[in-house]
């Protein structure tokens, strides 16, 4: 399974933005019928990396939300996934994303619940710019990030020096590098065996 997926990742279409920046269409969007068998593959292998005691599963929409509901039934962890609609929410929190070719902003609630420890779940990790505004807001309310989970890192556009600051949270299944207009896809130099250490 774990080859199929790599291939269906390098077989992805890549794309350029106005402003030169390469990305490509991540099969797992749910813009085309995603074969649940692969979902849950990918979901399992976070699933056994995430520490027992995380009080939430945080994500993105809308990309990151069919794989953190499906480690949300593996886990039992209760979810969120920030919308760029706050939708009249009691108490919104507002996260700003910055990710390589827009800017947003992202709203959720944690109304109700007292929230410690954070799993930050994504499906693509490029700038670090949406994981960075993450990281930033959970350490503002107090929750402490326990680990950074993605299933592709695409190396061409990674902040290295904020890689190494992470580094021991950080958990990657495949990198992905875009070479021209093809991908070379591998699994992850950040792929542990062990649950991250926390620094």
């Amino acid at each position: 399974m774990f080859e199929k997926i790599r291939k269906k990742i390098e077989h992805s279409k890549v794309y350029k933005t106005n402003n030169g920046y390469k990305y490509f269409v991540y099969p797992y969007k749910g813009l085309e019928p995603v074969d649940p068998k692969e979902i849950n593959y990918l979901a399992k292998i976070v699933a056994s990396r995430i520490d027992k005691d995380v009080d939430l599963l945080f994500t993105f929409e809308i990309d990151g939300i069919f794989i953190t509901s499906a480690i949300s039934l593996l886990t039992g962890k209760p979810l969120v996934a920030a919308r760029k609609f706050h939708y009249n929410l009691k108490n919104p929190i507002k996260l700003i994303q910055q990710s390589g070719y827009y800017k947003r902003n992202l709203f959720f609630s944690l109304e109700g619940y007292n929230i410690k420890k954070v799993a930050i779940i994504d499906c693509i990790h490029s700038t670090g710019g949406s994981i960075k505004a993450a990281l930033k807001l959970f350490d503002e309310i107090g929750a402490d990030v326990r680990g950074i989970y993605v299933v592709v890192n695409k190396i061409n556009y990674n902040d290295h020096d904020f890689l190494k600051r992470v580094k021991n949270k950080f958990f990657a299944i495949y990198d992905v590098e875009i070479i021209d207009n093809n991908l070379k896809v591998y699994k992850s130099k950040y792929f542990r065996n062990k649950k991250p250490h926390h620094s």
